[in-house]
């Protein structure tokens, strides 16, 4: 959201938040829904999973706490 918000001040014609405060609302509650439960399951879960992953023998290495 602060990058939206950064966005909207150097950008105003185009914002990405509504000024209606009842549309700016949903906007923040879809931030904070993607940043709280999708991007944790999908880029942390499943795309680290695959850019970063386990020993060959599919065991689990001592520092892989450390990407969450």
């Amino acid at each position: 959201m602060a990058i939206a918000r950064y966005l909207d001040r150097v950008f105003p014609a185009h914002p990405l938040v509504p000024a209606n405060p009842v549309a700016a609302a949903q906007v923040e509650q879809w931030a904070s829904i993607i940043v709280t439960a999708i991007e944790p399951a999908l880029i942390r879960a499943y795309l680290f999973a695959y850019l970063f992953p386990g020993p060959p023998d599919g065991g689990v290495t001592q520092d892989a706490g450390l990407l969450f």
